[in-house]
């Protein structure tokens, strides 16, 4: 079970499932912050995250869509069933990179130039 910490309110019911399931099902050791927000940079306008999951090895953002059944991905849209949307990933590949930024390291390198990676369907 894992450990949820919410910053914020849920904004739907898709994710209150996905929280749902992460604190019954996740490894008991994952660290879920839920609903958070994140600057950008002095200046720069806020980033909404839905879930920032911290294992051992990694932490993971994910952005929750509350779509079901199968969605077509053409360009940089997406067309579930109902009206179709711009795809998510963009959207979470900056916040990871944004994210990656602001952890700690020895010798402190200059932004932009941590290890980050981003995986997108």
């Amino acid at each position: 079970m894992a450990r949820i910490i919410p910053i914020g309110e849920p904004a739907n019911e898709a994710e209150r499932m996905v929280l749902r399931h992460l604190r019954e099902h996740a490894p008991d050791d994952w660290i879920v912050v839920a609903n958070f927000e994140l600057p950008y940079g002095p200046g720069r306008p806020m980033f909404e995250v839905d879930l920032a999951i911290i294992a051992d090895h990694a932490v993971y953002l994910a952005d929750t869509k509350g779509v079901h059944g199968r969605v077509q991905v053409r360009g940089g849209r997406w067309y579930p069933r109902g009206a179709p949307f711009p795809s998510p990933a963009r959207k979470i590949r900056n916040h990871a990179r944004v994210a990656g930024d602001l952890r700690p390291s020895p010798g402190r390198q200059a932004p932009g130039s941590g290890r980050c990676g981003a995986k997108g369907w």
